[in-house]
């Protein structure tokens, strides 16, 4: 004696409570999870944005000194350093200064890094700038492109400044001194207070080799620092420019940072924001969504559980009665299935259509909607008879009943067999271009299928379709309007081969 476990309607109704609220909490995981990627993405998006505008505008920054170093060294060469020569010196570089608000000064040297002119008012005395990091390079390199040196406290403004410097020749190509232009570091400081980075983002400009020229926030202890072998500095020099998640070396505070090189300048620009607080917007909103997904998993599973107990209570009482209705039902419909179908082609049969189109008939009075009919006729089929015996045309039937369902899209149309070597497809809710591509697809697929037929002129076996649409106002003839219009274009389709 076997014990079969019947799963009851009060089980199915625990599964069905218990996976619903298994994928409401799925569902809310996934969303967070999603939400999160996004929120990440837009903030990877923001660093990059922030980087690229500061990439330009320190590139706009620097290419406007390199026209002024231009400008002076070419002066330089043409005019000499007479002193009629540097006066007219000095006014050029009182034009440049009063033009560029980025800059602190202007200053030339000898090649002994004595002032010998300036953008200023009037030269100071007993100064010598031979000591400085900017001087000593030019002195000891014959390139004459722009130098950017390491951030200095100036010695006539006692501000902080970048050096931009550049060497210049005598007639004998011997080093006859540097001119140099003091970029503002206030310049820079007061564009990236511009920028929303939050509490604990960062913005950072560096040279190449890792010296820091300014930060923001700004800490004038941090300048000149050397961050070579600092987190961005790395990250650069193994991947090149891109947008990565580092931990500081300096602080421990971990940043969505976004980095890369100025073109033409040894100079590289970080920005970034503070991983928590990228995640704070993200973790309040998941806060909310979560407690509103357990309340509804709470009332869910409250209701579901008091339905559970009803259900059962009925189940008892009515299971009699509904398994002899089954019975009923069963019978009924398979007698009613038998009587609908098509034994050959497995389709619908005729009184299958006529019930079906005159439905679809007055469901499109009582919606207005519009009802389609696509009439199909085997070309020849009479010669194919002929030629191969009824029963192969029996089987070319079912081939292009089997056909005419593949190509079907919706459930809700019907297919059927019309009569003989006709079919007939009723399209609810279908208007006369929707009937035009469901007719070329059933089409395109009975070819496709290529039923060999010497009797077509084609080789094989084709059809001939006819369609027609309607929106009936009344039901009153409906039916065979649209039958009469779709026989009416099969058969013109037929005489016109």
């Amino acid at each position: 004696m076997k014990l079969v476990a019947k799963i009851t309607t009060p089980h199915r109704a625990i599964v069905f409570v218990t996976v619903v609220c298994v994928s409401l909490l799925g569902l809310q995981a996934w969303g967070a999870w999603a939400a999160y990627g996004r929120q990440m993405a837009e903030a990877s998006v923001a660093t990059d944005n922030m980087r690229r505008a500061l990439v330009q505008h320190a590139e706009d920054t620097f290419r406007a000194a390199d026209v002024v170093l231009d400008d002076t060294v070419e002066r330089l060469r043409i005019d000499g350093t007479s002193p009629a020569a540097l006066q007219r010196l000095h006014a050029m570089l009182e034009s440049h200064y009063a033009r560029l608000r980025q800059i602190n000064g202007i200053l030339v040297y000898d090649r002994g890094g004595r002032w010998i002119a300036t953008s200023m008012d009037q030269l100071p005395l007993n100064v010598n700038n031979s000591d400085r990091e900017y001087f000593k390079f030019h002195l000891t390199h014959a390139d004459l492109g722009s130098h950017i040196g390491d951030p200095v406290v100036s010695r006539s403004t006692k501000r902080w400044v970048i050096p931009v410097s550049r060497r210049y020749d005598d007639a004998g190509g011997r080093f006859a001194g540097v001119v140099l232009i003091m970029i503002e570091m206030d310049f820079f400081t007061n564009f990236y207070e511009t920028f929303d980075i939050g509490r604990g983002g960062v913005v950072l400009f560096t040279l190449d080799k890792g010296t820091l020229l300014t930060r923001l926030p700004f800490d004038p202890q941090a300048v000149g620092r050397d961050l070579s072998s600092g987190v961005v500095l790395t990250a650069l020099r193994q991947n090149g420019p891109g947008t990565a998640m580092l931990k500081s070396k300096i602080d421990g505070i971990v940043r969505l940072y976004s980095f890369g090189h100025t073109q033409g300048y040894p100079l590289v620009v970080a920005a970034a924001l503070s991983k928590d607080e990228i995640d704070d917007g993200w973790l309040a909103d998941t806060y909310k969504s979560t407690a509103i997904v357990f309340c509804l998993i709470t009332m869910l599973s409250i209701a579901g559980f008091r339905l559970v107990k009803q259900i059962s209570v009925r189940e008892k009482a009515e299971a009699t009665l509904l398994l002899t209705k089954e019975k009923l039902l069963n019978a009924n419909t398979s007698l009613e299935l038998l009587s609908l179908k098509d034994q050959l082609t497995g389709l619908g049969n005729r009184r299958q259509f006529d019930l079906s189109l005159s439905t679809e008939i007055q469901r499109a009075v009582i919606y207005q909607t519009s009802v389609a009919l696509i009439m199909i006729d085997v070309d020849y089929f009479k010669s194919f008879n002929d030629t191969y015996g009824h029963l192969a045309g029996d089987a070319c039937l079912r081939r292009i009943a089997q056909a005419i369902q593949h190509a079907q899209i919706r459930t809700l149309d019907i297919s059927t067999r019309y009569g003989g070597e006709e079919f007939a497809v009723v399209l609810p809710n279908t208007d006369a271009k929707g009937a035009y591509i469901a007719a070329e697809r059933i089409r395109t697929e009975i070819e496709s299928i290529a039923i060999p037929h010497t009797g077509n002129p084609n080789g094989f076996v084709t059809v001939s379709l006819g369609i027609a649409a309607v929106m009936p106002r009344t039901e009153i003839n409906g039916a065979m309007t649209l039958i009469a219009d779709a026989d009416g274009a099969l058969y013109a389709a037929k005489s016109s081969g």
